[in-house]
């Protein structure tokens, strides 16, 4: 099993196991056989992903994060007319990929509109490394994203020391 594995994916796996296993009467039932060795909170997470999978039509919770899928929860069991906002928002780009789904997402907690971006040809990847006081940092960038990979917790480090850095950085880019 990958490390890294998302509370959207473990709610995934749950569903799909009371559905082909007779013997499991619920969901529910899923989540404490399958995940017996998780915390009574990880399985409530898990609980929680499976109500906003049930809610919504998200295909893309590889990357959704336990926090957005928290507030995603909350907002959408807040009022009965908030899954059919969100339903008719994600209807907009059925054809939709991880990044329009996560814009869509965060558009609905943002109480904005969203639409789909024209079609952009793939470009080309940018690789390489920078040597930093803190040690060497790998760089990758791309159409839409740039990552930096190196050998240090970052969030270890305060927001808002990180959002200054980036928004540093970002400003220098603009020059």
């Amino acid at each position: 099993m990958r490390r890294d594995v998302t509370f959207g994916e473990l709610a995934q796996l749950a569903r799909s196991y009371a559905q082909v296993n007779p013997l499991i009467q619920s969901v529910d039932q899923a989540v404490e056989e399958l995940f017996q060795s998780a915390s009574r909170q990880k399985r409530g997470h898990i609980r929680s992903f499976i109500r906003l999978l049930d809610l919504a039509d998200i295909r893309h919770v590889q990357v959704l994060s336990r926090n957005v899928g928290q507030q995603l929860l909350k907002k959408l069991e807040s009022d009965e007319g908030q899954p059919k906002l969100l339903a008719d928002m994600l209807a907009r780009i059925p054809a939709r990929g991880e990044e329009e789904e996560q814009a869509i997402l965060k558009a609905y907690l943002d109480h904005r509109e969203v639409k789909a971006k024209p079609a952009v040809k793939p470009s080309g990847k940018t690789t390489f490394r920078i040597q930093a006081p803190s040690g060497a940092a790998k760089c990758t960038a791309s159409d839409g994203r740039l990552e930096l990979r190196m050998g240090r917790d970052f969030s270890a480090m305060s927001r808002e020391k990180l959002e200054q850095a980036v928004s540093d950085f970002l400003a220098a880019l603009e020059d």
